[in-house]
C-alpha cells in the first residue's frame, strides 16, 4: 500500500495525482455511472502522520458506514450542472471561474481532514468480545 502523510501534500498528490483527479471526477459526474471513483483512507494516520492512501473505484451502492475504510469520491463543484453525457457532463460547460487547481486542492484538504479526524475501529484479537459467543451451526 502506498503511505501518505498528513504533514506532506506532496505525499498525498504524488498517490492521487490532478489528472488522475480530472479523469475520475469527469467518469463520476455521468448520471449513469454505476462505478464511481477516488481514494480510499485504509488506515488511522500513525504518530508521525502516515497512512495508507490507494486510488479505487467502488459501487454506487457499496456505501458502509460501519466499514474500515474511507471513501472519498473524486467530485468537481460543477458535477451538479452535468447532464448524462460526454465523460466531461455532456452539455455542462466549465463555469468561468472554474478553477480546477483550486478544487484539486481542496479534494486534497478532504483528504487530509477526513484522515486527520478519521475513527477506526480497533483490530480485533485473540479474546476479542467481538468474536465471543455462538457463530450457528
Amino acid at each position: 500500500m502506498a503511505k501518505a502523510n498528513l504533514n506532506d501534500r506532496a505525499s498525498i498528490e504524488k498517490i492521487y495525482p490532478e489528472a488522475q483527479w480530472e479523469k475520475d471526477a469527469a467518469r463520476n459526474t455521468q448520471g449513469s455511472a454505476a462505478v464511481i471513483r477516488g481514494v480510499k483512507i485504509l488506515s488511522e494516520p500513525g504518530d508521525d502522520g502516515s497512512f495508507e492512501l490507494k486510488p479505487m473505484a467502488q459501487h454506487v451502492g457499496e456505501g458502509d458506514p460501519e466499514s474500515d475504510v474511507i471513501f472519498l469520491p473524486a467530485f468537481e463543484a460543477d458535477a451538479a450542472a452535468a447532464s448524462d453525457g460526454s465523460t466531461y457532463g455532456g452539455s455542462a460547460a466549465p463555469t468561468a471561474d472554474h478553477d480546477t487547481a483550486r478544487e484539486y486542492a481542496r479534494f486534497i484538504d478532504s483528504i487530509i481532514e477526513a484522515a486527520r479526524t478519521a475513527d477506526f475501529k480497533p483490530a480485533i484479537g485473540k479474546g476479542d468480545e467481538r468474536i465471543k459467543g455462538f457463530r450457528g451451526g
